[in-house]
């Protein structure tokens, strides 16, 4: 395991230190602004744009992709192995 690893897996869903929600079908991940815009042009446009920046919650939909393949994303992000073929239920 990595040290990013390590250390990213230590706030993968954790309230307390989140500073957005990142929501897709029933699922809600608490996730950190920094460590996503790192990892992804995609959330860092969003993130830049003016309906979140002038969001009064931090909550960021996602839509159009499959609930599992998301989470596998995330999960990655926080140091996690890649694995679309895993159960992916929130530790």
């Amino acid at each position: 395991m990595t040290g990013h690893a390590a250390f990213a897996r230590k706030f993968y869903n954790n309230p307390s230190t989140s500073d957005v929600t990142l929501t897709f079908g029933e699922e809600r991940i608490h996730a950190h602004l920094d460590l996503l815009n790192e990892f992804s042009p995609v959330f860092r446009a969003a993130f830049k744009s003016d309906r979140f920046a002038n969001a009064m919650t931090r909550d960021y939909a996602i839509q159009g992709y499959p609930q599992k393949v998301i989470h596998s994303m995330i999960r990655y992000v926080y140091g996690f192995e890649l694995g679309l073929g895993e159960e992916t239920t929130s530790e």
